[in-house]
């Protein structure tokens, strides 16, 4: 089988042990078709195409399951779930309610999920692709929470100071805790950000005290700012 698909055995059960690492991790398999490409030289296409021809191989083929000992049932394909509408709208309301109870995002959609690294992931995704990219809609379901007297966090309430040059004492820590949950939810974090993450939560917490005014660049501070800093 080497000679016919250019692969070494051993390369090939090391590419489907990644796969499966990766599968119950919730990584990207983009990122095992890479670092297999660094260690067998072929391209990380190349590697892809390889591993669903190999799969399908063994899905016909019971005697190459044997000889390699894999079972590609367990390398399936996740078929790809799209939200319902109620699904949406049940999502954001929980976690703008249990949010506003004190509850970090991760916390509450690993609730939510039962601990499925799939479904957090999933959950995650949405929750916040809908507050940066479907506003009204995640308005619309505040304003049907606030008709039912329900307490909730609104994710846009920052926005009420941008054009101000001093945060509210209230903001600055609002602001910093939302920064440290979405922080806390991404796994490819580094050091050297953290560092620099709590260095300018610093300079906030000093400009504040002395009553000076926030320096620009802190304004509003987001995600994508801090990861670019």
């Amino acid at each position: 089988m080497e000679n016919e698909t250019g692969w070494a055995k051993q390369d090939i059960l090391d590419l489907f042990s990644r796969v499966s690492v990766a599968k119950s991790s919730g990584r990207s398999l983009n990122v095992v078709f890479k670092e297999m490409s660094q260690i067998t030289n072929h391209k990380p296409n190349s590697i892809r195409n390889f591993y669903y021809n190999f799969l399908s191989l063994l899905n016909n083929s019971s005697s190459l399951r044997e000889e390699y000992g894999i079972d590609p049932n367990g390398y399936k394909k996740v078929q790809f779930e799209l939200f319902k509408a109620e699904e949406i709208d049940n999502l954001i309301a929980t976690i703008l309610i249990e949010y506003k109870k004190g509850k970090s995002v991760r916390k509450i959609i690993n609730e939510l999920s039962n601990g499925d690294r799939q479904k957090m992931l999933r959950y995650q995704n949405k929750y916040r692709s809908m507050v940066l990219n479907h506003r009204d809609k995640v308005e619309k379901i505040m304003t049907t929470l606030k008709e039912k007297n329900i307490d909730f966090y609104n994710p846009y309430e920052n926005e009420k100071n941008k054009n101000q040059n001093v945060f509210v004492e209230g903001d600055i820590f609002s602001n910093m805790y939302r920064i440290m949950n979405e922080i806390s939810m991404n796994d490819s974090i580094n050091l050297n950000l953290a560092l620099n993450l709590t260095k300018q939560m610093m300079d906030i917490i000093i400009e504040r005290i002395t009553e000076k005014a926030i320096p620009k660049k802190y304004e509003q501070m987001s995600f994508e700012d801090i990861l670019n800093a």
